[in-house]
């Protein structure tokens, strides 16, 4: 049983309550066995769940890799979309820099919010991943609108025909984005898929703005200029006679 000892307190003497050799000590065999113990002998906690360690260094080269990967892509993207579709290819490259804009800005305005978004790795992948989800959009449109040009159309009506034509693939496909962003999100005990679902899910949101809203109003504007009238330069070799 505990016994008690003399010492020196701040304002004088106290009893301090000191246990004995035969006291037991309750949770120490408790301790001992969910915490490790380092090769220099010193406790240390466990890792939180969801949490793993890594080197510095690793983390720093990891980092650098996929933000150059995400540099290469959109390059390869814009040049693509330049090469194949021509003038509505560039109308596309610049709907998608207003997109990479806009979702880091969300991204960077949610930390005013209780929601706050961190860009970790499987954030940037997400992030990836909606860039190419709103090229796409970009893609279906610009296909039915040359097939409107190639059956007779004027420019103009065929340019909005696409728009139409497209809107029902495009919101089925972000629709069926979101339903899994939402299964991951609420069925994954990871906080690391949960990030990559989070920021996946903002980019589709966001690609689907760019590509009706932002895309729709820089191709009406063009349309109203002389270069804009010009068939060859949206990569439409042949007109067809007739509707």
């Amino acid at each position: 049983s505990p016994s008690p000892r003399r010492g020196a307190g701040p304002t004088g003497p106290a009893h301090v309550m000191c246990p004995t050799r035969r006291s037991p000590r309750p949770g120490r065999r408790r301790a001992r066995s969910w915490t490790p113990a380092s090769s220099s002998g010193v406790r240390q906690q466990p890792p939180p769940q969801g949490y793993t360690r890594i080197d510095a260094v690793a983390s720093e080269r990891a980092d650098i890799v996929v933000i150059v990967a995400g540099i290469i892509g959109l390059l390869s993207v814009a040049v693509f979309m330049v090469l194949y579709y021509r003038l509505a290819g560039a109308v596309a490259v610049a709907a998608l820099s207003i997109y990479t804009v806009l979702l880091i800005s969300i991204i960077k305005l949610s930390a005013l919010t209780p929601y706050t978004m961190v860009l970790t790795l499987a954030g940037i992948a997400g992030f990836i991943l909606s860039i190419g989800m709103a090229v796409d959009a970009n893609i279906l449109i610009f296909e039915r609108f040359r097939e409107e040009v190639r059956r007779g159309r004027e420019i103009v009506p065929a340019m909005e025909a696409g728009f139409d034509r497209a809107w029902t693939s495009i919101k089925d496909s972000n629709t069926s984005s979101l339903i899994t962003t939402a299964i991951l999100y609420f069925f994954s005990g990871t906080p690391i898929i949960k990030g990559f679902a989070v920021t996946l899910a903002v980019g589709v949101v966001v690609s689907m703005f760019t590509a009706i809203v932002v895309s729709r109003n820089l191709l009406r504007m063009l349309l109203k200029t002389r270069m804009g009238q010009n068939l060859s330069l949206y990569g439409v070799k042949e007109v067809g006679a007739g509707a």
